[in-house]
């Protein structure tokens, strides 16, 4: 599509308005590092996360809760490291820091923000399952990657007219389609680009930018990714059908069995608390 100049200029403001996001606090971009990298370990973050105590006493209480189902209190960070995950750890590092930005009004897309939220929280601990699954393709990044993966979507929200949006997406349609057609740009490619303006490392940038199309993704990321929407769709019944083509085709690409992908799912998310 070539795009008029009304919806270039758009497309300027949006991105114009990606770039003077505050940046996340450093804490989190070393942690993103850390859990990116295949070398590191648990010291490694522990040695992060000794400088950020608000961030600590939220990994406590995670560490602590119910879902994580400790068999005795976790009081060190080391221990609630090894309890969580270096995958959970950054998600919840995520989730503090973006509760500082500037709260999503989803108008456009015709959801609240505590819906967005729950999607992002179940498409988390679906990449948890996927990535147990599947260990020797991904790893523990995909549950970052997960959490975050339609935090793009609060940059178009203003620009995105809900009825427009319907009419646009329509059920052959990827929704990402129907973002470009009407704004030039869609949620995907702006929170990759949200991730590379904060220094998040490239992996998971790409699994972000590529969910959608997860044939397109120079790694097999994308496809927990992908997965982990699809999924956690299914599972909290807000989007009939999203177990197509595309979650299909990543299954494959993990070689992962279907009925042991959403068993798994399942145990994880009733663990979580998130299913009954």
């Amino acid at each position: 599509m070539t795009m008029t100049d009304p919806t270039l200029q758009l497309h300027h403001q949006i991105l114009d308005r990606a770039e003077s996001l505050r940046p996340l606090p450093i804490t989190v971009v070393r942690l993103a590092g850390i859990v990116a990298d295949p070398d590191s370990d648990v010291e490694d973050m522990v040695a992060v996360l000794r400088e950020d105590p608000t961030l600590v006493a939220s990994l406590l209480r995670e560490a602590n809760s119910a879902w994580s189902g400790p068999t005795s209190n976790i009081t060190t960070i080391q221990a609630a490291v090894t309890r969580l995950g270096s995958g959970r750890v950054l998600a919840i590092a995520m989730d503090v820091s973006l509760d500082l930005q500037s709260p999503l009004q989803l108008v456009g897309y015709d959801m609240s923000t505590a819906e967005l939220r729950e999607h992002a929280i179940f498409a988390s601990f679906v990449a948890e399952a996927v990535q147990n699954l599947a260990k020797d393709h991904i790893g523990p990044e995909a549950v970052t990657a997960a959490f975050l993966h339609d935090i793009g979507k609060g940059l178009l929200d203003d620009h995105i007219d809900a009825r427009l949006l319907r009419f646009a997406w329509a059920p052959d349609r990827q929704i990402v389609d129907a973002e470009q057609e009407l704004a030039g740009v869609d949620h995907a490619e702006l929170g990759a680009l949200l991730m590379e303006l904060w220094g998040i490392p490239q992996a998971i940038s790409d699994a972000i930018r590529y969910h959608h199309r997860p044939q397109l993704s120079p790694t097999p990321l994308a496809a927990a990714v992908a997965i982990a929407d699809g999924l956690s769709h299914h599972f909290r019944g807000s989007r009939p059908g999203t177990l197509g083509e595309t979650v299909e085709w990543s299954l494959r690409q993990l070689g992962l069995e279907h009925e042991a992908v959403l068993d798994r799912t399942e145990k994880v998310l009733f663990r979580a608390g998130l299913l009954d």
